[in-house]
């Protein structure tokens, strides 16, 4: 499904536990974004959709909704952290466009 780099998974975790809710994953999504095309978003949740596929790893709870997976399916996310940026990337093997708004999580 989607693969999460170590430094991916150790920024949604310390994001989760800095934000004192009761929030417990992360929700991955292809929306429409006009003009560019596809973007990414990334959003804290506190529970999955009815139509959300879960997966669960290292105490990370990954949300993807049904119409959003094909478009994922062999996306690896990283978190980098430099001089051009910091937030996650998107290395995705599927015609998406590589335009995301998923640089921080908030509610």
């Amino acid at each position: 499904m989607i693969q999460v780099t170590d430094q991916a998974r150790r920024a949604i975790l310390r994001t989760i536990l800095e934000s004192g809710t009761d929030r417990c994953g992360v929700r991955i999504a292809v929306v429409g974004g006009g003009a560019n095309g596809y973007q990414y978003a990334v959003a804290l949740v506190e529970r999955p959709s009815e139509d959300d596929v879960v997966s669960v790893s290292d105490d990370m709870h990954l949300f993807v909704d049904r119409t959003s997976l094909p478009y994922l399916k062999g996306t690896t996310i990283d978190f980098v952290s430099g001089t051009s940026g910091t937030g996650f990337v998107f290395h995705n093997p599927n015609p998406v466009s590589t335009t995301h708004n998923g640089h921080t999580l908030g509610a």
